[in-house]
C-alpha cells in the first residue's frame, strides 16, 4: 500500500524529471516546468505523505497557497509564485498553470525543488 512503508519514487517519476531536465538543458523552459509539475503529481500520487505542511499562515481555505518568500519555499509544499499554483482539493493536492511560457529561472526552480524532493524521497 503506497505511503505505509518505505516505498522509492516510481520509475515513472523518474522518468518525469529526467524529461525536465533534458527540456531544461534543451532551453525548452516551457516544456521541462511541465515535465517537473508531471514528475511532483505523480511522486504524490505515489506517496502523499511527502507533501509537506505550509508554513503557518499561507494556506486559505478554496484557494492557492499565498505567495511563498524564498525563505520559505521550500519548507513550503510548492513554489507558487511563478506561474503554477497549488490549491488543495478536498485534501489533495491541484497544480494549475497561470500562465502559458516560463523562463529559465523558473524552470530551474521547478525543476530543482522537484529533483530535490524526489531523492528526498528516495531515502528511507
Amino acid at each position: 500500500m503506497a505511503g505505509t512503508a518505505f516505498e522509492p519514487p516510481s520509475e515513472a517519476v523518474r522518468a518525469a524529471l529526467a524529461a525536465a531536465d533534458q527540456a531544461l538543458a534543451d532551453g525548452d523552459y516551457t516544456a521541462s516546468v511541465r515535465r517537473s509539475v508531471a514528475a511532483y503529481e505523480l511522486l504524490l500520487a505515489q506517496r502523499p505523505e511527502l507533501m509537506p505542511a505550509p508554513p503557518s499562515g499561507l494556506l486559505r481555505r478554496d484557494g492557492p497557497l499565498i505567495p511563498d518568500m524564498p525563505r520559505t519555499m521550500r519548507a513550503g509544499p510548492w513554489p507558487s509564485t511563478m506561474g503554477v499554483k497549488l490549491a488543495l482539493d478536498q485534501g489533495k493536492p491541484k497544480l494549475t498553470f497561470e500562465k502559458e511560457r516560463f523562463s529559465m529561472s523558473e524552470a530551474a526552480a521547478y525543476y530543482e525543488y522537484t529533483r530535490d524532493l524526489v531523492d528526498a524521497a528516495g531515502r528511507p
